[in-house]
């Protein structure tokens, strides 16, 4: 709407700040400035000063008209004026220093204030001037531009691949802010900026099925009106959904030499493409090796050159239309056999894997669920094998060689929740062991060399790449990014409650045969605690690791926490021994 305001309000706020500026105005008239006359100080002489009045007449008539998109001021021309200057305030008692605004040099009677503040009054005055007089400021008359309108009439097209939201234009408008959220987002942060001559805008690469949800407000310089109200289509045709839950797992069999894909089935695909390469970044995938026109959700891609690490994506398609390719999954293809020995700890025999030498990513990529910024993401290469216990240090393990057992949840203390009997405890891993203990009872073990083995706690970079198993997603078992409590024993829960349970009882092993290494007990590492992983952490103990120091490192999360503590690359560091924390064994031949 526009509105005219007149000086019909002239008396009520000329006082407050004319005074102060008819001071400023008349100073600048003292002050001489571009005059030719005279006595160089500005004041006419002779007959100038005869026929000349002091000061020029005010200018009258003085209007405020707001418009669309600016304020325009125009008053009655005052005789031997040459130019005048307009001053503005949002405040009815500006402060002349900070608050008040000049424009100088209107050579006409009238001046657009283009784009002011919405919704707020703003002040004007007028001074008339002819280079050497001024006259006195002009009543005060404001003016009020009405806050921007919300875009109305929104609505979304439908296509092929795409939505077209189409709204009515808002007067004043010099752009548009328009937001949109999927369906499985709840937040509005993608946003795009549109012209104001624009009334549409087309969203390109829907997915099929998926609900998109738009709003969008209108925008004048600083001001933005307030959102529409929210509306909602989604493509009947269109790109499909990007794959979830493509893992790799390594075929270990002696003379396998390939990996084995699996993933989610995609709603309306009718068949996949499967990408990989040497290289890890989405570009160098998708430009390698492929194998096309795959059903079902699981495929083994064979010929892989063993010793070394392959990244891999997946594409659905359905005809002309095609889904985004997924995160890159990783699979390291050992240079042999997973071989197991059998050696002695405490009273009887324990199997450990052997892992051949080999290359991983340790740490985490730059975004994921539960992610650390201590999880720094590097390269990390073994140049020899070593082996890994494949369950962890159990109760009776631990009293068969120190004589007592540490532990909060033993046999003798943990009833069963709602059962009058109490739970066999022996075969559950013993915790509430410090870094130190654990060293006495490693010590202990190695008394005997005559066995085949020497033991040690594992490396950090050890600990991650057993628990990894040539995997790269945040678990190495399940669909690799999700667990369950079914798949590992995390998050206490009334039913089980407190505590550990025994070891390998959930039957779940990561691909190299390795139980429990998310969740039942955080173990220690033999590495004392570091902030960040850095570019070449210790990889071997004859790496020259730190060792010292009383904050060690502990990995796997733990039966009281959650299941982003129990991700692979998930680094916490302790102090002590507690109810959580327990271990188990790395060892090398003699």
């Amino acid at each position: 709407m526009v509105k005219e305001m007149k000086v019909n309000s002239r008396a009520k706020y000329r006082w407050y700040w004319l005074p102060v500026l008819l001071v400023l105005v008349l100073g600048m008239v003292g002050c001489g400035g571009g005059s030719s006359s005279g006595d160089g100080r500005g004041i006419p002489s002779g007959d100038e000063a005869r026929d000349k009045p002091s000061v020029l007449l005010q200018p009258k008539r003085v209007t405020a008209t707001s418009g669309e998109s600016s304020v325009v001021l125009s008053w009655e021309a005052v005789n031997e004026a040459t130019h005048y200057t307009v001053y503005w305030s949002l405040s009815p008692e500006p402060d002349p220093k900070s608050e008040l605004i000049e424009v100088t040099d209107i050579k006409n009677t009238s001046w657009a204030h283009n784009r002011p503040v919405r919704g707020k009054k703003i002040y004007y005055v007028v001074v008339a001037e002819d280079g050497t007089r001024s006259s006195e400021p002009s009543g005060v008359v404001f003016a009020k531009m009405e806050l921007l309108e919300t875009p109305r009439n929104v609505e979304v097209i439908k296509g092929e691949g795409e939505l077209t939201i189409t709204w009515d234009s808002v007067p004043g408008a010099q752009s548009y802010i328009l937001a949109w959220r999927d369906e499985n987002s709840l937040n509005w942060d993608n946003t795009v900026s549109i012209g104001g001559e624009n009334t549409q805008w087309i969203y390109e690469g829907a997915i099929r099925n998926m609900e998109y949800s738009f709003r969008i407000s209108a925008v004048d310089g600083e001001d933005t009106s307030c959102m529409s109200d929210m509306v909602s289509e989604h493509c009947d045709k269109g790109m499909l959904p990007t794959p979830q839950g493509l893992r790799a797992v390594q075929n270990i069999a002696p003379d396998d030499d390939g990996v084995t894909l699996y993933w989610n089935t995609v709603v309306d695909a009718d068949s996949y493409t499967i990408y990989w390469s040497e290289s890890r970044t989405v570009d160098a995938i998708l430009s390698g090796d492929k194998c096309s026109n795959i059903m079902g959700e699981s495929y083994a891609v064979e010929g892989l050159e063993k010793g070394k690490t392959y990244y891999f994506v997946l594409v659905a398609l359905d005809g002309d239309w095609c889904s985004d390719s997924c995160a890159p999954v990783s699979s390291f293809l050992l240079d042999g056999p997973i071989d197991n020995m059998s050696a002695p700890v405490g009273r009887g025999d324990v199997d450990f894997a052997k892992l051949p030498a080999g290359s991983f990513w340790m740490g985490s990529p730059d975004s994921g669920p539960g992610l650390i910024d201590n999880e720094d993401l590097h390269r990390v290469t073994f140049t020899h094998d070593f082996y890994m216990m494949t369950t962890e240090v159990t109760q009776q393990q631990w009293k068969d060689v120190m004589g007592t057992n540490p532990s909060n949840f033993t046999s003798e203390h943990r009833p069963f929740p709602g059962m009058p009997f109490f739970v066999d405890c022996f075969d559950s891993p013993v915790e509430s062991v410090s870094w130190p203990a654990v060293q006495e009872f490693i010590d202990k073990l190695n008394e005997d060399e005559s066995q085949a083995l020497r033991y040690r706690l594992p490396t950090e970079a050890e600990w991650e790449y057993a628990a990894r198993a040539g995997t790269s997603t945040p678990y190495a078992i399940g669909d690799g990014y999700e667990i369950t409590e079914s798949q590992a024993r995390f998050n206490f829960d009334s039913f089980m409650g407190n505590g550990t349970v025994v070891v390998g009882s959930f039957n779940t092993p990561n691909a190299w045969g390795l139980h429990d290494m998310h969740g039942n007990v955080a173990e220690w590492v033999a590495d004392a605690w570091q902030d960040h992983l850095g570019a070449a952490p210790k990889r071997f103990p004859d790496d020259g690791i730190v060792t010292g120091g009383s904050v060690h490192c502990v990995r796997g999360g733990n039966w009281s926490q959650g299941k982003t503590y129990c991700r692979s690359a998930r680094r916490v560091g302790s102090s002590g021994g507690n109810k959580l924390t327990g271990f188990r064994l790395a060892a090398d031949l003699r």
